[in-house]
């Protein structure tokens, strides 16, 4: 039996660093290119989501996470991607939620990354967002 690589990791990876890179049209295609080939890959869902909200294109970037959450609900860094776009755009109900969610997952991870993430400079002052932090 011969087997024949998928590539969606190999994709998916590329479309990471290229992010990371700032180079996010490029990594739009890796990641778009990684769900073609497993388009139940909660990562390959997750990335998408968080390089359309760099994107500006914010309704698909949800609905990414959505997917990625339908997939794998576990997973604390959809969740915590989710908070981000929700406190850059002062949505603090949303924030908290998402936040909390991400938080119970993996609580010291995502406490010390939202300490100093841009994304939630706009609610930063929040007592709830303080709150979270402190737990």
């Amino acid at each position: 039996m011969e087997i024949k690589p998928d590539f969606h990791e190999a994709w998916t990876n590329l479309g990471a660093a290229l992010a990371n890179l700032g180079r996010f049209e490029e990594a739009l295609t890796c990641s778009e290119r990684a769900i073609q080939i497993q388009p139940d890959n909660h990562y390959a869902w997750d990335s998408r989501g968080y390089i359309l909200f760099k994107l500006g294109r914010l309704e698909e970037a949800i609905a990414s996470w959505e997917r990625a959450i339908q997939i794998q609900p576990d997973y604390y860094n959809t969740w915590y991607n989710k908070a981000g776009y929700y406190a850059s755009q002062t949505k603090v109900d949303l924030a908290i939620e998402n936040l909390k969610q991400a938080i119970n997952l993996n609580p010291d991870e995502c406490r010390e990354r939202a300490k100093t993430d841009p994304d939630f400079d706009k609610i930063r002052e929040d007592d709830r967002f303080q709150e979270l932090l402190q737990e």
